[in-house]
């Protein structure tokens, strides 16, 4: 990628252009970021913090859509589908969420886990999303149709290139 992003205390979002090495325009949010996590392309930027995330045009830094968890769940992770047209969060309340395009609302609600949600990945192609959660399991669900697929132990997933493989660690042998 050529761009780093930065989402600072007191809710300045900072984009820094790699191959130039300036600070391109950025953008900024009333409250504290926590995570942030470009799409595929690195055209946009997801920023949240609390329950609140907000989409931003990573060449101009303005705002293109505002989401708010329902509840008072606090966000801890958030990843863009390969396509672009899904995102999923997750947090405090043990459920991820997955908003298609530009819905303002949860298309589906992804329950199962009984810790918070901390690691969300795609793999490179397909219609799978993976949740790890503070309860030691990792999920696999059917982003378009909301249906889990698999349960394993696991923490902090990722798919490899391919996507036909994931992983992840566990803290017992």
């Amino acid at each position: 990628g050529s761009k780093l992003a930065v989402a600072a205390d007191g809710g300045a979002i900072h984009l820094y252009d790699l191959q130039s090495g300036r600070f391109a325009p950025s953008g900024k949010v009333d409250w504290t970021p926590r995570g942030c996590c470009f799409d595929t392309d690195g055209k946009r930027l997801a920023v949240w913090g609390g329950s609140e995330l907000v989409v931003i045009a990573a060449p101009d830094g303005s705002i293109l859509r505002c989401l708010t968890h329902p509840g008072v769940d606090q966000i801890q992770a958030a990843a863009f589908s390969p396509d672009g047209d899904c995102l999923v969060t997750g947090g405090s309340h043990h459920l991820a969420y997955v908003w298609h395009a530009q819905a303002s609302e949860p298309t589906y609600v992804l329950k199962g886990h009984q810790g918070w949600v901390t690691s969300i990945t795609f793999p490179s192609r397909g219609n799978s999303v993976a949740t790890a959660s503070s309860d030691g399991a990792t999920r696999l669900w059917d982003y378009w149709t909301g249906c889990e697929l698999v349960i394993a132990r696991g923490y902090g997933v990722r798919f490899d290139a391919t996507g036909r493989r994931l992983a992840g660690f566990t803290d017992s042998g």
